[in-house]
C-alpha cells in the first residue's frame, strides 16, 4: 500500500512537470522564435485546465527575456500569452528600469505591459509617477494619458499625457506641462525633455517664470542643469518694466547674460523708450543692453518722439539712481519735429535729460544750422530747452534766396522756447555775416539792402520767425556793411561755413539713410 501511494505521488509530480513543460511549449510555427515566460518561484501554483491558467500565491517570481516581474498574486494564462499581477508588483527591465503598482497585465508575446493604480517608474535619472502606463518593452517606450509627475534631483515636472523613450532618456509631454525648479517655472503645452542632460527643447507657446525674469517663446530649447536657453519664434525676455523681444534669444540665467539676433526690440515701459536692432547684448545683472545693425533708439513723449540711428547703440541703467545712460557711435543721427541732429558719437543722460554730441555734431532748429566740435543740448522735461556749443561754433540760417546769414566763434549758448531758437550767446573770437533788411512802412514791404559783417569778442542774437532780427556787440565790433550790388563771393561766406541740408534727417525713416 505505501508502495503504491509512493507510485502515485511520483506519477503526479511527473505530470505536474510534465505539464509545466508543455504550457511551456511554443504552439504552431509562428511561434517558433518565442522566448518562454518562466515561473521562477511562487508559494502556491495551481493550475486549471479548463482555462488554461497558472494561479500562483506568494512571493511571486516570473521571468520573461530581460524582464523580470514580482508581486504578490498572479494569473499566468497560457493561451493567451498575458500576465495579470496584483499586489506590490515590481518590474524590473534589464537592471536600470524599475516598474512599481498595484496591478498590472503583460503580454508576453508583445512584450507590453499595462500598469495600473499607484504606478511608479523609476530609471538612474528620475522617477515617474502616474495612475496608468502602457510600457513597450520591444521599443523601451513608456506612455500615460491620465497626468504625470516627473521627480529628478533639480526639478519636478508634471503633464496629462507623456511618452518616455527610456532607451533615449527622452520624455515627450503634452497638455498642461509644468516644469517647477527651485529657480524658475515652466509652463507649456508641448515638451521634449532629456532627463539625463536636463535639456527641454520648446515646440510650442512656452512661459519660464524666475526672479531673473520671465522668458516665452514658442521654439527653441532650455537646459535645467546649465540655465542655458535658446529661444525663437516670438522670443520674449521680461524683467520689471522691461522688455526684450527678437527673432532668437540666447540667455544664461545663471549669469544674466543674453545674446539675440533678428527683429530685436528692448522696450522699457517707465521710461517711455524703444530700442530696435538686429545684433543685440544684455546683461541683466550690470542692466545694460548692446545692439548694433539698423540701430534705432526711439524716446516717446507726449508731444513729440525722438528717433535716434547709429552703427552701436548702448543702454545702461544704474538701479540705484534710477539714471539711464545711452551711448551712440558711429554715424549718428537724430530726428525730432522741433530738432534734428548728425554727430559720429553720442552720449544722452536720462537724470538731467543731458545730451552730448561728438565730432562733426550738427544741430538743426527751427530755421538754423548749429554746429561745433562738441554740442550739449538740455530739455526741460521732454523738450530741449538749452544747447551748448564747444570749439569752432557756426550757426547757419538761409536769409530767402539771397544767401546766408552765419555766425561763428570759440563757444555758443543756444536758448529754445516754445520749440523754436530765439536767443544765441557768442563767446570769444566772435565774426557775424548776416543780411540787413529796409522796411518800408507806407508799402508794407522790406527789402534787403546788404551783407553786414562784424567782428567782436562777444555777440548777442536775437532770433523771431526763425530769422536773425537783433544783434548786440558786447564790445565795440569791427564792422561794414556790404552793399548786395557789391558784394564778391568772399564776402558770402565766412571761414568754415558749409551748409549741410542735404544730410539733414527729414522725418523717423530718413534717420537710417546712410549719410557720408
Amino acid at each position: 500500500m505505501n508502495s503504491l501511494k509512493h507510485s502515485d505521488l511520483l506519477r503526479n509530480r511527473l505530470f505536474h512537470f510534465l505539464l509545466l513543460v508543455a504550457v511551456s511549449l511554443p504552439f504552431g510555427a509562428s511561434a517558433q522564435h518565442r522566448i518562454l515566460v518562466n515561473i521562477d518561484h511562487s508559494n502556491i501554483s495551481i493550475y486549471n485546465n479548463a482555462t488554461e491558467m497558472w494561479r500562483l500565491k506568494g512571493d511571486v517570481v516570473i521571468r520573461h527575456d530581460q524582464l523580470i516581474l514580482k508581486c504578490d498574486s498572479a494569473y499566468n494564462y497560457t493561451k493567451e500569452n498575458m500576465v495579470e499581477a496584483f499586489g506590490n508588483v515590481h518590474m524590473i527591465k534589464s537592471d536600470t528600469v524599475h516598474l512599481y503598482c498595484d496591478h498590472a497585465n503583460y503580454n508576453s508575446l508583445t512584450r507590453i505591459a499595462h500598469a495600473k493604480d499607484h504606478v511608479i517608474l523609476k530609471d538612474p535619472t528620475m522617477t515617474l509617477y502616474t495612475d496608468s502606463l502602457i510600457y513597450d518593452l520591444n521599443t523601451g517606450i513608456a506612455y500615460y494619458d491620465c497626468w504625470g509627475r516627473i521627480l529628478n534631483k533639480e526639478s519636478v515636472l508634471t503633464s496629462k499625457i507623456g511618452q518616455y523613450y527610456t532607451q533615449h532618456d527622452l520624455f515627450i509631454f503634452s497638455k498642461h506641462v509644468i516644469l517647477k525648479d527651485k529657480k524658475y517655472t515652466l509652463k507649456s503645452d508641448s515638451l521634449k525633455y532629456n532627463t539625463l542632460t536636463g535639456k527641454a527643447f520648446l515646440t510650442t507657446a512656452t512661459n519660464i517664470y524666475g526672479p531673473n525674469g520671465n522668458l516665452y517663446a514658442e521654439s527653441g530649447w532650455f537646459n535645467t542643469k546649465s540655465n542655458m536657453c535658446e529661444f525663437s519664434k516670438n522670443a520674449t525676455l521680461t524683467k520689471g518694466d522691461q522688455v526684450l523681444k527678437a527673432d532668437t534669444i540666447i540667455y544664461n540665467k545663471v549669469t544674466g547674460i543674453g545674446k539675440a539676433r533678428g527683429g530685436i526690440s528692448i522696450i522699457n515701459k517707465k521710461e517711455h523708450y524703444t530700442i530696435h536692432g538686429n545684433k543685440g547684448y544684455y546683461d541683466d545683472k550690470k542692466r545694460r543692453a548692446m545692439v548694433s545693425d539698423k540701430a534705432l533708439f526711439i524716446q516717446y513723449s507726449e508731444k513729440d518722439t525722438l528717433y535716434l540711428h547709429a552703427d552701436t547703440l548702448y543702454a545702461q541703467e544704474n538701479p540705484l539712481t534710477q539714471e539711464r545712460i545711452v551711448k551712440a557711435y558711429y554715424g549718428t543721427r537724430f530726428f525730432r519735429s522741433d530738432v534734428q541732429g548728425k554727430c559720429d558719437s553720442l552720449i544722452y543722460f536720462s537724470k538731467d535729460s543731458l545730451m552730448k554730441m561728438f565730432r562733426h555734431a550738427v544741430l538743426w532748429s527751427s530755421g538754423s544750422q548749429i554746429s561745433a566740435d562738441r554740442i550739449e543740448m538740455l530739455s526741460s522735461g521732454p523738450e530741449p530747452h538749452l544747447f551748448k556749443m564747444f570749439q569752432n561754433s557756426f550757426m547757419v540760417s538761409q536769409e530767402d534766396t539771397v544767401g546766408f546769414n552765419q555766425i561763428k566763434g570759440r563757444d555758443m549758448v543756444g536758448y529754445i522756447k516754445n520749440r523754436e531758437l530765439y536767443k544765441v550767446d557768442v563767446k570769444g573770437n566772435s565774426q557775424s555775416a548776416y543780411y540787413v533788411r529796409e522796411d518800408d512802412k507806407k508799402k508794407k514791404t522790406s527789402k534787403t539792402i546788404g551783407l553786414n559783417k562784424a567782428e567782436c569778442t562777444d555777440i548777442d542774437i536775437r532770433l523771431k520767425n526763425k530769422k536773425i532780427y537783433k544783434v548786440n556787440f558786447k564790445t565795440k565790433p569791427d564792422c561794414r556793411l556790404v552793399p548786395l550790388n557789391k558784394l564778391e563771393i568772399q564776402d558770402k561766406e565766412l571761414v568754415g561755413f558749409l551748409w549741410q541740408e542735404a544730410i539733414r534727417p527729414k522725418d523717423k525713416n530718413d534717420v537710417l539713410r546712410d549719410v557720408k
